[in-house]
């Protein structure tokens, strides 16, 4: 479905948002005039610009929308910019189109001969990043995507000027998952993530996936995880139903029976990382020897290592480009040392994921306190969380309070709201005291104020608090990730 004509000028509210900025960088290759206005410059917009794209920064208001009629110009929307932002009224006073963001990328894949949706809660990022590296690396030089940025091209999305291929990261939180139907879909696991939406819980979550892939054409394919207990419960209600070939990934050998693909020979490495083989039905092997460590990287490449197979790349090639691949942006990303101490930021936010996120960041502490020699015995694994949305901590309550086993000391902030009010005594210092249950060294540092993350700082390079072999790993989808970097800076 093709929203918008090439040459069409698309002016984007909240342009320097991960998701906005690098559909507007495509459109922009695709031929199209693109601006946009944003709050606040960014490293995105920076990026932006030096392609040519005008950006507004500041206040956001009606006269930023540039001249135009509605069939010259189309103004798109993300669902964080409500219809009530008044760039949005003043674009439908004027009877301009107003696009949400899932409509713009429908229009890219549209634009393509073959298209890959990377779906499911968790690891959305990084698959599509890997997918996106090894088709580059492949020579099939694609169009991606991605929910952040991708490590050998320093940003979030590329434009692939043959237009053959196409991988995009599709978002479920807001339900829009349902308007996408493309040749491959990977659906890596199910598990409730976004109760601010999903208001009736897993019902919701998989009526919305019933949906997607009942309506998916005759012909394409999807990857699904055969070990995901709530995948498979889906499957069991719709399968009679979904025309598209179902073709099944087995992360664990227990569940390789009946599987297409499947991964075998795993073994974690003293640094973290893992080794293991991808193997298909049809005697592929593809040898993995990951540089990002923790076990989900492995899960995250046998995804992308099936893909590259069902798209007739070779394994030896796949397993080069996987090997090579050093993270996505914020997915435990390694940002440096501050006495001695390594520094690591990551988006975690679900508990799902604070705990394999923790695992992979405990034994990377191990290792990295055996290249000190200075090291205090054999170091700490300190977490700094800044938990996200008040709904979300609410619905999850429970499946905080026990996660942290691997970390000697949790440091909870306050709740970053997202945009979302507050619910009463749902607070960060309060997850701080249900989870010191449990734990035996939890703090709560007020981080509401701009004096509050100087406080945060101050406290993180207090003599004693971080020492050689110690991992601190910062932990969230907000504003925490400025932290490390800025620690690291101090250096």
């Amino acid at each position: 479905m093709m929203l918008l004509s090439p040459g069409q000028a698309v002016y984007f509210i909240g342009i320097g948002g991960v998701g906005m900025s690098g559909l507007a960088r495509i459109l922009k290759g695709l031929g199209y005039d693109v601006g946009g206005s944003d709050t606040a410059a960014s490293a995105y917009t920076a990026q932006l610009e030096a392609l040519g794209i005008a950006v507004d920064i500041g206040p956001q208001t009606p006269d930023q929308l540039p001249a135009g009629s509605a069939d010259t110009l189309a103004v798109v929307q993300s669902t964080a910019i409500g219809d009530d932002h008044q760039q949005v009224a003043a674009a439908r006073g004027r009877g301009l189109p107003v696009y949400h963001r899932s409509d713009v990328l429908q229009t890219i894949m549209a634009a393509h001969q073959t298209t890959i949706g990377i779906s499911g809660t968790h690891g959305k990022t990084s698959v599509t990043g890997m997918v996106g590296q090894l088709l580059i690396d492949c020579g099939r030089q694609p169009t991606v995507v991605a929910g952040g940025k991708l490590p050998q091209l320093g940003t979030n999305a590329c434009h692939g000027p043959s237009q053959q291929v196409a991988v995009a990261e599709l978002d479920e939180s807001d339900g829009t998952v349902v308007k996408y139907n493309p040749t491959y879909t990977v659906l890596t696991n199910l598990e409730l993530d976004h109760p601010d939406h999903y208001t009736d819980g897993v019902t919701q979550l998989l009526e919305t996936f019933t949906t997607f892939l009942t309506g998916l054409d005759a012909g394409s394919g999807v990857l699904v995880n055969a070990g995901c207990p709530l995948t498979q419960r889906l499957l069991d209600a719709i399968k009679d139903r979904v025309a598209a070939r179902l073709v099944f990934v087995a992360l664990d050998k227990a569940d390789a029976n009946g599987a297409d693909y499947w991964l075998d020979q795993m073994v974690e490495r003293p640094d973290g990382t893992f080794a293991a083989e991808l193997h298909s039905r049809r005697g592929e092997v593809v040898s993995l020897a990951l540089s990002t460590p923790g076990r989900a990287m492995v899960w995250n490449a046998a995804f992308a290592a099936a893909i590259g197979l069902e798209l007739e790349c070779l394994p030896a090639s796949i397993a080069d480009s996987l090997n090579r691949f050093t993270g996505m942006g914020r997915r435990f990303e390694v940002l440096g040392e501050y006495n001695g101490a390594l520094v690591v930021d990551d988006y975690a936010h679900h508990p799902t994921e604070l705990q394999v996120t923790l695992s992979a960041a405990r034994q990377r502490q191990r290792y990295h306190a055996t290249t000190r020699k200075e090291a205090c015995g054999e170091g700490r694994l300190i977490v700094l969380l800044q938990p996200h949305r008040y709904m979300r901590v609410h619905t999850l309550w429970q499946d905080y309070l026990t996660i942290f086993g691997e970390a000697d000391v949790v440091v909870v902030l306050d709740i970053y709201a997202a945009g979302e009010a507050p619910i009463e005594g749902v607070t960060g210092q309060r997850l701080a005291e249900a989870i010191s249950q449990f734990h035996h060294t939890v703090f709560y540092w007020p981080s509401t104020e701009a004096q509050d993350w100087q406080r945060i700082l101050a406290q993180l390079k207090a003599p004693g608090f971080l020492n050689p072999g110690d991992c601190l790993v910062t932990m969230g989808a907000g504003t925490v990730t400025q932290v490390g970097r800025q620690l690291v800076e101090a250096s």
